[in-house]
């Protein structure tokens, strides 16, 4: 007869299994999964590390280069329309003041006496002008400049009589007289009802007129220049007029002025130049925010894929002993699976085995299964 035994499990064993120090050989080293996630995140950070990097040294200092270049051209572009604006304006009052009675009987009777009065009762409406000059031109067209060339200061004044009477543009003209700087505007001027008396009328200001048309109210941003281009005979130069402020640097923006051989040049100050970053919002916040991002997302897979993995193996060994469908949701551990499976059902046949008896060898060992007397 076969019967069916019951075996106790061994309590030696049991105090081997609950003892941490008796592992049978397999123990926890390292982790795998944070390794993974920790190089993803590495591998995530690195171009973040290269975009700061480029935004900190390349992006940001072209960016500012970028903004300072405009700033400075804006700068320049403002200050030669100011010149050229006062340089419209001064044609203007010279064309009202020469239409005053005394200007035009004077114009009319070409007679020098005359001129001397009218000059001397215009530079009344030019109190920034350092002199003004009204000359006859004959009925050619030309000014008599015979015999000391009628006061005029030296042969640049005298070419620019020579080029208005001719019809030229009347562009101002800078130039140096005993040590300061002058600068002359010429055109010509028309009695009304007798178009063949005309004349010359040349306002001339000084350095200090100059050095104003380049002030700007508050602290200056920067070196403004002002810039004649000189014509000789070795070829064109460009002559600095007068200048005011400081700047630092060689950044130099250049704008023309309107209508004259003139032009201004701009140079930044050093305080510009540090202000200039104040107005750039590099994308360093959107970084930060994309790295904080990064780091708490991987943070948060490592988490939940560590809880994920201990109840997949979980649900793997609870499910083990059991021939149904196992749905495992993680594909790696599918091998483990099916051969988790495997040595259980191996296990439970070999103990099934194990524990089937015959019913002689359970009774005293007399091979008869009978009690012996």
């Amino acid at each position: 007869m076969v019967k069916f035994r019951n075996t106790e499990k061994n309590t030696t064993n049991d105090k081997a299994g609950s003892d941490p120090r008796n592992s049978h050989g397999i123990q926890g080293k390292g982790n795998a999964l944070r390794d993974a996630v920790a190089l993803g995140l590495a591998i995530a950070l690195v171009p973040m590390i290269l975009a700061g990097a480029y935004l900190y040294l390349v992006r940001a200092p072209a960016q500012q280069d970028a903004l300072l270049e405009q700033m400075a051209n804006s700068y320049a572009q403002q200050q030669a329309g100011r010149v050229s604006d006062a340089l419209a304006t001064l044609r203007d009052r010279v064309h009202s003041a020469v239409r005053s009675p005394l200007a035009l009987e004077a114009i009319a009777g070409q007679n020098p006496a005359d001129m001397r009065l009218a000059e001397q009762t215009m530079l009344d409406f030019f109190p920034e002008a350092v002199s003004l000059r009204l000359l006859p031109l004959s009925e050619m067209g030309t000014a008599d400049l015979d015999g000391g060339f009628q006061g005029l200061r030296n042969h640049i004044e005298v070419d620019l009589v020579r080029r208005v009477s001719n019809g030229e543009p009347s562009a101002p003209e800078a130039y140096q007289f005993e040590g300061e700087w002058l600068a002359s505007l010429a055109q010509v001027a028309t009695h009304p009802q007798l178009p063949s008396r005309r004349a010359v009328v040349m306002v001339t200001v000084g350095a200090e007129r100059l050095e104003s048309l380049l002030r700007l109210p508050g602290e200056m941003p920067g070196q403004f220049t002002l810039e004649q281009r000189v014509y000789s005979e070795r070829g064109a130069r460009d002559v600095p007029v007068i200048s005011r402020g400081s700047g630092a640097g060689d950044l130099t923006a250049r704008a023309d002025v309107q209508d004259s051989s003139w032009r201004i040049l701009f140079k930044p100050s050093a305080t510009l130049q540090e202000s200039v970053g104040e107005y750039l919002s590099p994308d360093y916040d959107v970084l930060a925010i994309l790295l904080l991002c990064s780091i708490a997302g991987f943070a948060l897979t490592l988490q939940r894929s560590g809880s994920a993995l201990r109840r997949e193996l979980t649900h793997i060994v609870d499910g083990a002993e059991h021939r149904t469908g196992l749905d495992v949701r993680i594909p790696q551990l599918v091998p483990i699976a099916q051969d988790l499976r495997k040595a259980t059902l191996r296990r439970s046949r070999l103990g099934n085995t194990s524990n089937i008896v015959p019913a002689g060898e359970g009774s005293g060992g007399n091979g008869s299964g009978m009690p012996m007397s």
